[in-house]
């Protein structure tokens, strides 16, 4: 087989089938879920930032037509404005970014998705100016490692996005509420991860094997990166300032980076990438007739083992069960180790564990919902899904 065809062929294999998902509510029934009441407020503040920092009106309709307040919304029900506003921002600088690499694949084209040296040097200037902004960059520039190079120039756009919550951060950090060194070091897991996937897959049209996939996905997912703010969105405010903590209520170190809190990560990230994957199918089969990357789970599936649709959908379904089951599992350990503190810390812990099931069944949610994915109108009255697989 000429690999150089790898997409096409597996295109090939899936155009014309029909993608059925079973209802996943057994799966996600057992966790919270719900809607934020600062929507509208998220869509303005959104918009407002979108409309400073792009000229370009398509890009900015583009974005805006994503609607990422109700996937924000979806995934923290429960937050308050402060921070829903900082997890608003910060979801959206994350998913923009990661859209970057996921454009149109043009070799005649120096941009992010086509010209490698072009996306590295977008990386390291995005990962320096976020580093600079709040370490430093006196203490960037001591503390490098040489992965990246401090780089002076005026960082990309979306780099707004960051440096606006950047202040609540360095605050929340400063009450051991967010590890900061930690998030750094997740956000640049987050931005590598892509590297590795641009430069031996996409670019070259070939799929990874599914070691290889799980390998970058637990990067380029931003899950680790995202689940880091988890404790910040558990915690109880002070009512008359929103951006201070009540006194005793952060949780113990040996909670919040507990073995168990990492295996809750673990699963979010499987539970996030297999719905992800299998809703977005469609769409990812359209973008990729446009020279756009195929890399998700069923694709590299069929190219692997050739086996039929059904038992690929199968085998990611009992994933998810057995993922859930494990999640749970932690959860409950979890719970039960916080009791050991009393219990304000076993409210907490309710609180920050909260966060990790309305952030799985938010993404559920915004995936069936979202009309970037384009599957609400193929699921069916129990539930289940009959996504037909054209290039339409």
């Amino acid at each position: 087989m000429d690999r150089s065809d790898e997409f096409d062929l597996v295109v090939a294999k899936l155009r014309g089938l029909t993608l059925r998902i079973p209802n996943l509510d057994p799966i996600y029934g057992r966790w919270r879920h719900g809607f934020n009441v600062h929507y509208d407020r998220l869509v303005q503040t959104i918009n407002s930032h979108l409309e400073a920092l792009f000229q370009d009106k398509t890009y900015i309709e583009g974005v805006k037509s994503m609607d990422l307040a109700q996937f924000v919304c979806l995934a923290y029900p429960s937050a308050d404005w402060p921070r829903l506003r900082v997890m608003g921002l910060y979801l959206v600088w994350l998913v923009l970014f990661d859209d970057e690499f996921d454009r149109k694949i043009d070799p005649d084209v120096a941009d992010q998705a086509s010209d490698l040296a072009f996306a590295n040097r977008y990386r390291q200037d995005m990962y320096s100016y976020v580093e600079s902004i709040v370490v430093g960059p006196a203490a960037v520039a001591s503390r490098r490692s040489g992965k990246y190079q401090v780089n002076k120039a005026t960082p990309p756009p979306i780099g707004g996005f960051f440096a606006a919550i950047a202040p609540h951060l360095l605050r929340a950090a400063s009450e051991d509420v967010v590890n900061m060194p930690r998030l750094l070091h997740d956000l640049d897991f987050f931005m590598g991860s892509s590297n590795e996937e641009q430069q031996r897959f996409n670019i070259q049209r070939k799929f990874p094997t599914l070691e290889q996939y799980d390998a970058f996905r637990a990067g380029t997912g931003a899950v680790d990166a995202i689940c880091d703010l988890h404790q910040h969105i558990a915690i109880l405010s002070i009512a008359d300032n929103r951006d201070r903590y009540v006194a005793g209520t952060r949780l113990p170190d040996d909670l919040v980076w507990a073995e168990e809190v990492m295996t809750m990560r673990r699963e979010v990230n499987v539970q996030t990438c297999v719905s992800n994957d299998l809703l977005s199918l469609k769409k990812e089969i359209v973008s990729s007739m446009s020279n756009m990357t195929l890399i998700s789970l069923v694709p590299i599936h069929v190219n692997a083992r050739g086996t039929s649709l059904d038992e690929i959908v199968d085998e990611l379904v009992r994933e998810m069960k057995r993922s859930a089951a494990s999640f749970d599992a932690a959860a409950e350990a979890l719970r039960e180790k916080a009791r050991q503190y009393g219990q304000g810390v076993v409210d907490e812990t309710s609180r920050f564990i909260d966060a990790f099931e309305t952030f799985q069944t938010g993404c559920l949610a915004f995936y069936v919902k979202s009309r970037r994915f384009g599957v609400a109108e193929y699921q069916l009255p129990d539930g289940s899904f009959a996504i037909p697989l054209s290039c339409a």
